[in-house]
């Protein structure tokens, strides 16, 4: 399931640790939104 994209089942403690166990460093980043944006919003960037 996971790797057609189907997250539901996943806790997002559980997918830290899965791309941990894959050797990937897991970074979070919380800024303002810029008032010209009417919503915040959640972004998701494979570097």
């Amino acid at each position: 399931r996971l790797l057609r994209g189907q997250l539901r089942e996943f806790s997002t403690d559980r997918l830290f640790r899965f791309l941990n166990a894959l050797d990937q460093d897991v970074e979070i980043v919380i800024k303002s939104k810029p008032r010209s944006r009417r919503h915040a919003t959640v972004n998701v960037i494979a570097a």
